[in-house]
């Protein structure tokens, strides 16, 4: 079977860190620009009030959600209820965030946490 030469031939060497398939943006169009279903959504503040509200929402969608607050109770509840993943953490803390974000690495980031801003003159704060 010679085809099976050029098969093998041409496929990658096997390693021990896979290479992720991401979609390219010309395949996400063909499938269904709008469609929710199996994107990774990252929702900070979604243990309670507004963001449980998305999160329950996204989940219906069949989005896989990762929900991130500071509440590691009310996060476990919600991982119970909805079979989310949860990460409890602060993301006002960069080094966090960034974390987040590589692990995780969301199609969609639901930035709904609230924090207290910094106060200060408009053109010495940082953004």
């Amino acid at each position: 079977a010679p085809y099976l030469d050029v098969i093998t031939k041409s496929r990658p060497p096997l390693t021990p860190f896979p290479i992720l398939k991401r979609l390219s943006y010309s395949e996400t169009l063909e499938q269904d620009p709008m469609s929710l279903k199996d994107r990774k959504i990252v929702v900070t503040g979604g243990s309670r009030g507004l963001g449980l509200g998305l999160v329950e929402a996204l989940v219906g969608q069949g989005a896989e959600v990762t929900v991130v607050a500071r509440g590691a109770a009310a996060l476990e509840a919600v991982g119970a209820r909805l079979g989310v993943a949860t990460i409890a953490a602060d993301v006002t803390d960069e080094d966090a965030a960034y974390r987040i974000l590589g692990e995780v690495r969301p199609d969609i980031v639901v930035l709904n946490a609230g924090a207290t801003p910094r106060m200060g003159r408009l053109d010495q704060l940082k953004w």
